[in-house]
This record gives C-alpha cells, sequence and structure tokens, in this order.
C-alpha cells in the first residue's frame, strides 16, 4: 500500500500538585518511524517542563521545550523554546489569554497570541483567538456546546503562513467511553 507510515510511540508524563506553590508537570516523548516506508528510522523527541497556577479570577504559567529530530536521510534538528501564558476573568463569563513563545536555540518560531473566551449560556462557549510570528498569522474561532461529560464543537481557523493561505473548519464530538 502507498502512503501506509508505521509509527512506534513512546513517552512518559508526570505531574505533582504543590499547593499553593502551583502545579508542576514533565513529559519526554519519542516517535521513531517504523520499517514500512521510506522515512524508516527517522526519530522526533520531545522534552516539556510546565509550571503553572491557577486561581479564581487569574492565573499563569510558563513552559520550557526542547524538540530533536533526526535519523537516516534527514538533517538533524533542534530547537528549544520558552513560552509563558497569563489569563484572567475581566468578569465572570469572559476570559482573557495573553501568550508568548520565544525561541531560545535552533530555528525561530516566535508567536504571540491574544484570546478570547466568552460563555455565552452555561453550556456554551464561543471563543477566538489571533496569533502572529515568524511563521505568519492565525485566526481562530471556535464555539463549544457541553452537555455534561459530553461536548459539540465547530471550529473555523484561517492562517497565512509563508504567504500561503489556508483554512479549514472542524466538527467534532466529544464523550467518554466509560464512567
Amino acid at each position: 500500500r502507498t502512503g501506509v507510515e508505521a509509527l512506534e510511540q513512546s513517552g512518559l508524563r508526570f505531574g505533582f500538585d504543590m499547593g499553593r506553590w502551583g502545579q508542576w508537570n514533565a513529559r519526554l516523548d519519542q516517535d521513531v518511524r517504523g520499517k514500512s516506508d521510506s522515512t524508516a528510522g527517522r526519530s522526533h523527541e520531545v522534552l516539556g517542563l510546565l509550571w503553572r497556577r491557577d486561581g479564581a479570577r487569574a492565573g499563569v504559567a510558563t513552559e520550557f521545550a526542547q524538540r530533536s529530530a533526526g535519523g537516516p536521510g534527514a538533517a538533524d534538528s533542534s530547537t528549544g523554546s520558552v513560552a509563558g501564558r497569563i489569563w484572567w476573568r475581566p468578569v465572570e463569563r469572559l476570559r482573557a489569554i495573553i501568550e508568548r513563545q520565544q525561541t531560545v536555540s535552533g530555528a525561530a518560531n516566535h508567536r504571540t497570541a491574544l484570546g478570547l473566551a466568552w460563555q455565552v449560556l452555561s453550556k456554551l462557549t464561543l471563543g477566538a483567538r489571533g496569533t502572529a510570528g515568524t511563521t505568519g498569522r492565525t485566526m481562530h474561532g471556535d464555539a463549544t456546546l457541553a452537555l455534561g461529560p459530553r461536548s459539540a464543537y465547530l471550529r473555523e481557523e484561517r492562517r497565512d503562513e509563508f504567504g500561503r493561505r489556508s483554512g479549514g473548519t472542524v466538527f467534532g464530538v466529544q464523550s467518554p467511553l466509560g464512567p
């Protein structure tokens, strides 16, 4: 079959809550391409460290990520980045977010994002987010209807990256498989 790609994935994730000092999370993931395609042996690793502290009306988070890729037939590459996020609720049903990602090593991929999420009704939330950075700009809008543990969502996205415009619409339903 053409286009079939074997992929072996492994990873480790852990987190702990330090009460008023916030929450810490770490992840180490690896993907290795299998023997059934032309990218066999290529790998991608991600090491991420995240700290966050959320309050009733505001929160802050910071993250470090190191990504490495390489293998047969591909140039080895590694990038490191740091990111920060601040969110706050100016009023009960409105949440504003500002994010910044800065590359510290490797190919530049700086980004700044602003977003709003408005809880129109107790079960309906509308959101908008704009991002600008070294790769281009993105506008994203969404609507989510929550029905207990289930939800339905509609997302629209428009991108202008490296002078190419693209976009897409996604409709989905999410539900737990068990209790």
